[in-house]
C-alpha cells in the first residue's frame, strides 16, 4: 500500500507561488529575453502558454542564425511566426 503524503501549509505556498510565476506572462517574457535560440527553442516545448510566448517576434529578431544549416522547408513555416520554433 502507498500512502500519500500531504503537503504542508507551507509548501503548498510554496507550490503556488512557484506556479504564480511560471504563468505570469510578464515574468516569463523577462526571463525568455534572457535565452538564447536552444533556449526558447526548449522553453518553448515546455506547454502551450510558453509555446506562444516563446514565438514572439521581439525574441527572434536579435538571435544570430548564420552557420545553421536552415531547409527551404523550415523557412517558409518561419514565415508566419506561430511556426518560428520549427527551426528548433
Amino acid at each position: 500500500m502507498h500512502e500519500e503524503e500531504s503537503c504542508t501549509a507551507e509548501e503548498e505556498m510554496r507550490l503556488q507561488a512557484a506556479r504564480d510565476v511560471l504563468c505570469n506572462e510578464d515574468l516569463l517574457k523577462l526571463l525568455f529575453e534572457k535565452l538564447g535560440r536552444e533556449g526558447l527553442c526548449s522553453a518553448g516545448a515546455t506547454c502551450r502558454q510558453w509555446r506562444q510566448i516563446a514565438e514572439s517576434d521581439e525574441f527572434w529578431t536579435s538571435l544570430d542564425f548564420s552557420g545553421l544549416s536552415i531547409s527551404p522547408w523550415q523557412v517558409s513555416l518561419t514565415q508566419d511566426s506561430s511556426n518560428i520554433l520549427a527551426i528548433c
